[in-house]
């Protein structure tokens, strides 16, 4: 009778002996020890550590995980595709993954062992951590959304910043970092094999309340800009995946990323924890949009634009193009006089707000078709208000229809109509 992957670990774990090169050669008790230590410096010597055991047990093992790998075979190599931490692929040869999975078992145990296999094997999604240390915002204390999003400032130290990735490059000066937010977002990704070739396959990713194709961290700082009135942006992510996964080389690389938003340097908002109930909702609303298909992105994106370190001229026609993805869309004709008039009905809430509303819309408009035309918009109190009072405005808009269930007919709403 066939033994299972448990059993055939349990045999050949302690019959095993693992070079680990300029160390020596330990038995498995001794390589559990290390692994326990949980160092990374002695959790990459177990990781490196080359088995040596009786051929018939290797064997053996190699059969078994070929019955459990065989959908994914092909000339008994399978590909994975979550290498260098990021999506992307890589093949393995049953034999290097036998190699792998027996030290694998000496440091987590061999029932462990067999069960995080059997769950790769199966297509079950595996857990990461997907961290950004973000621009714009912080926090008075650490904070912790539902669905697992984690926020908290990072260290004013240097000496405390030494486990960052970015710690290995030039690319980011540490004082970039030195007491900025930085988020930790709970998340899935699967599957995690592949068959040799598919390496257009990018594995399916869940966060939050469910499966999206939307990038975590871009979603996360759409979501906080909003709903903290503020331009947030990333300088820098990393994934973090667990042991196992660079244990058996399903990892082949540390991998981080950062973002030319590094040299801005933006103006601090301090979100609390009364602030959260906001970024739940804007968060809901986004996924319910994303999923459904909205059409804010480019008054969204646009908007951000606008809040962004940039000369006045800049933002002014950032904000109109929001302000026209808003209003506008299916629009012809008296542009400005129709963005002033859409806006001033959907924002205001009695005659008095409608009429300011309209004003500030109608000037925002014009000022921006003069930064359009005349690439210059004067440097005055008076101009910076109104982009400011505008730009609010626009935010207004955004997440009155990220609250509403369909978009608007607008010239039924300047009617009076039911959404007016």
């Amino acid at each position: 009778m066939t033994r299972n992957l448990t059993e055939v670990l349990y045999s050949i774990v302690p019959e095993a002996t693992f070079e680990i090169e300029r160390l020596g050669v330990f038995s498995a008790e001794t390589l559990q020890s290390a692994y326990l230590d949980a160092t990374e410096m002695s959790r990459s010597a177990v990781a490196a550590a080359k088995p040596s055991a009786p051929e018939e047990l290797l064997s053996e093992l190699k059969d078994v995980l070929r019955t459990l790998l065989r959908e994914y075979l092909v000339d008994d190599c399978f590909g994975q595709t979550l290498a260098h931490g990021r999506g992307g692929y890589s093949a393995l040869d049953i034999a290097s993954f036998a190699s792998d999975v027996v030290p694998f078992a000496a440091a987590v145990g061999p029932e462990r062992a067999a069960e995080w296999i059997s769950d790769l094997a199966s297509g079950k999604p595996i857990p990461y951590r997907l961290s950004a240390v973000l621009l714009g915002l912080n926090v008075d204390q650490p904070l912790e959304l539902e669905d697992g999003i984690r926020f908290r400032n990072l260290p004013t130290s240097s000496d405390a910043l030494e486990n960052l990735p970015m710690s290995h490059s030039r690319s980011i000066p540490l004082s970039r970092v030195l007491g900025a937010l930085m988020v930790e977002i709970d998340c899935e990704m699967g599957p995690g094999l592949c068959k040799p070739g598919e390496s257009d396959l990018f594995p399916d990713q869940a966060w939050g309340d469910g499966a999206t194709s939307e990038d975590p961290v871009a979603v996360l700082c759409t979501v906080l800009s909003l709903a903290n009135n503020c331009y947030v942006a990333p300088i820098l992510r990393w994934p973090d995946f667990s042991d196992e996964m660079w244990m058996l080389k399903l990892i082949t690389g540390k991998m981080f990323s950062y973002s030319e938003e590094n040299s801005m340097y933006l103006p601090v908002i301090t979100m609390k924890l009364e602030h959260l109930d906001s970024v739940r909702r804007v968060l809901s609303n986004w996924a319910i949009l994303s999923r459904e298909g909205g059409g804010l992105d480019l008054a969204v994106d646009r908007w951000m634009r606008s809040k962004r370190q940039k000369s006045d001229v800049d933002k002014f026609i950032e904000l109109r193009i929001a302000l026209e993805a808003l209003y506008l869309q299916d629009a012809r004709g008296e542009l400005g006089f129709r963005l002033a008039n859409y806006g001033a009905w959907h924002l205001g809430a009695n005659f008095a707000e409608r009429k300011r509303y309209r004003a500030v819309l109608s000037q925002a408009y014009r000022k921006a078709s003069e930064a359009v035309h005349r690439a210059e918009v004067a440097d005055t109190e008076a101009n910076r208000k109104l982009l400011s009072e505008a730009q609010d405005l626009c935010r207004m808009g955004i997440l009155k229809r990220l609250d509403e269930t369909e978009k608007p007919d607008w010239d039924e709403v300047i009617l009076g109509g039911p959404d007016g």
